[in-house]
């Protein structure tokens, strides 16, 4: 019996309880006494053994050590075990028929039942010592992740600073190809108007501003007027058209006037009338402002080949062939009227274009050799 005695703190072996034989007669039978599990001395020794290890009176206290070390598996089974033990302890004496048997078994499993609880409380505490540290773990994981997660997000927050960075400017210099390609395509536009400008200008047409009124009422002042540059290149000028041409005195200026003479043809000008050559018939001449006045007689013209003889419409006031002679005297090209004569006259190579409408301040079309039909 006290070798099967164990010092407090011990740890029971479950293979102790294979040493112990069942009395003669075996347990349960009529001779064996109480020794077996089933037998009352045997359950009154594990009644008594639960209560001193767990503190309860329904001998639940096995049970309740198994739940206070639950944390543990260990822990649980240790106090099992301690109770079956007790059992086990208890049977050797019930079966030798004495009182010390349960008395010992009861002391025996008292014992171990302390040991038990201690060694349960400590695995308990071990269980808590390792949820603690796995709980440190746990925290210690999430201290890491919260750690990192700042240093995640404020790289996210970077990353989306410097993409957005990148769309504006991305944008900014799309808005400054965008403006420039709309200045170039201003600048390209504006470069071929004026280039189709200037050639129309210079081949095409004729852009002209009326200065004076020695063409009214059929041109007025400060009417603007479109000619036609291309209206010679195939055929010839006719009496009748309104020109624009070189002022023979000085080329720089512009004028406009009526063809009155053809080349090679003579021009009288007698008491308001126009003759041409030896008719005795003036020129029907329906386009006159008024009636002619001034310095309407005792002209006579010999027009040059290649040339034509110019009068305004408006004659008491137009400066035309009638002056041009003397204005060249005047201004020192010939000492003569007789040298100053080819002033008088304008060749082709001189003539600019034909008048053919004005658009500014009233639109209409110039009638041009229909007066003399």
């Amino acid at each position: 019996m006290e070798e099967n005695r164990r010092r407090p703190g011990e740890i029971p072996e479950i293979e102790a309880a294979d040493k112990y034989e069942a009395p003669a007669g075996g347990a349960g039978t009529p001779g064996g006494g109480t020794g077996g599990l089933d037998s009352p001395a045997g359950r009154e020794a594990g009644r008594t053994s639960g209560r001193e290890a767990g503190g309860l009176p329904d001998g639940t206290g096995a049970s309740a050590g198994g739940s206070a070390g639950r944390t543990g598996l260990d822990s649980a089974s240790s106090g099992n075990s301690a109770g079956r033990t007790g059992l086990d302890s208890a049977s050797p004496g019930s079966g030798a028929g004495s009182q010390a048997g349960p008395e010992a078994g009861a002391s025996g499993s008292s014992a171990d039942g302390q040991a038990d609880r201690e060694t349960a409380s400590a695995g308990s505490s071990a269980g808590r010592t390792g949820l603690d540290s796995a709980s440190s773990g746990s925290s210690a994981g999430r201290a890491d992740m919260d750690g990192a997660a700042p240093e995640t997000g404020t790289g996210s927050w970077a990353d989306r600073e410097e993409t957005a960075a990148q769309r504006r400017r991305a944008k900014k210099e799309a808005k400054r190809k965008a403006f420039i390609e709309e200045v170039v395509s201003w600048v390209k536009s504006f470069v071929i108007m004026f280039c189709v400008a200037l050639f129309l200008t210079r081949f095409i047409i004729i852009n002209a501003v009326i200065p004076s009124g020695s063409m009214e009422d059929t041109i007025m002042t400060h009417d603007r007027l479109i000619g036609a540059r291309f209206s010679y290149w195939f055929a010839e000028p006719e009496r009748g058209d309104i020109v624009i041409f070189h002022y023979p005195v000085d080329e720089k200026r512009i004028y406009i006037k009526r063809i009155v003479g053809l080349p090679g043809e003579t021009v009288r000008i007698r008491d308001s009338g126009i003759y041409i050559n030896d008719s005795d018939q003036p020129l029907p001449e329906g386009y006159l402002k008024e009636e002619w006045e001034v310095m309407n007689t005792d002209f006579e013209f010999h027009v040059p080949e290649n040339s034509y003889l110019m009068l305004g419409d408006n004659r008491n006031w137009s400066e035309d062939a009638r002056y041009w002679a003397e204005n060249a005297v005047n201004e020192g090209l010939a000492d003569t009227m007789e040298e100053a004569e080819p002033y008088s006259y304008v060749r082709k190579d001189k003539i600019l274009g034909k008048a053919i409408f004005t658009y500014f301040r009233k639109f209409r079309i110039l009638r041009h050799g229909e007066w003399y039909e």
